[in-house]
């Protein structure tokens, strides 16, 4: 991580600085570990920043229409449901009308059981004023039942007459759950979008620390550099001194042989 990284820089830091005794150095060394630590948080935030924009102008305004309109349909079907509210089990298939549950039950398991092998989805009936269509996959394990209104709802068939028309019955009656769960996600994409609205634009937090840093990293660079020339001014003229002090000992050491 960033933090596992700075203190690694610091103690090779700290170390160096010891060994060198320039504590400039060691100045130089905690600069460079904060400013890579801020540079990549404001990388992380232009990153975030350019996610938010991708999602304002084109995520969250393709979902939310989404999710208007699914909001939409599934109300008309909620109505179209109100109509038949209370009233006894009746159902069409296949063009007969069925006002038991177990008779109803055993010629949707015929129906489903005549379809081939092929993938195949036909109209079969109606019930509380949806259309009912079976539908056929050779990659299912069942087939499938779909209640079609303004928006679609399936089902897979069971082995049970009884139990396949209870599913039928249970899935309907859950349209107004699927309502208030449609109705949510609406309002769940509404609050995001403000906030990801609200974030937009917002400045990098450490960026004056990141300048200020920066440039006094630099001027500690630039110390560092011209330090290094010095020294070397003065290593060259320690050189020089010592050769005239070894000339003048030789020539100090030839008079006395004369």
């Amino acid at each position: 991580s960033c933090e596992d990284i700075g203190e690694t820089v610091l103690t090779a830091a700290q170390f160096k600085a010891v060994a060198t005794d320039n504590p400039k150095l060691l100045e130089k060394m905690e600069l460079e570990n904060r400013v890579s630590e801020l540079r990549i948080l404001q990388r992380n935030h232009q990153e975030e920043q350019m996610d938010l924009e991708r999602k304002i102008k084109g995520y969250y305004p393709r979902e939310i229409e989404r999710a208007n309109e699914e909001v939409e349909k599934i109300t008309e079907d909620v109505d179209l449901l109100d109509e038949t509210e209370g009233q006894p089990f009746i159902i069409t298939l296949e063009g007969k009308v069925y006002d038991e549950r177990v008779k109803a039950g055993q010629m949707l398991l015929a129906i489903s059981g005549q379809l081939g092998k092929e993938e195949f989805k036909k109209e079969i009936g109606k019930y509380r004023g949806f259309t009912l269509y079976i539908e056929q996959n050779p990659l299912w394990a069942s087939n499938k039942v779909t209640i079609s209104g303004a928006e679609d709802y399936t089902f897979s068939l069971g082995d049970s007459d009884i139990g396949n028309i209870t599913r039928l019955e249970n899935m309907v009656d859950g349209i107004k759950d699927e309502l208030s769960r449609a109705y949510h996600r609406l309002q769940e994409l509404q609050k995001q979008f403000e906030t990801a609205q609200e974030q937009f634009g917002t400045p990098f937090l450490y960026a004056d620390e990141l300048v200020e840093k920066s440039a006094k990293l630099t001027e500690l660079d630039t110390e560092l550099e011209l330090g290094k020339g010095d020294d070397m001014v003065i290593a060259e003229s320690d050189g020089e001194n010592t050769e005239d002090n070894e000339y003048e000992a030789t020539a100090d050491s030839v008079g006395e042989e004369v």
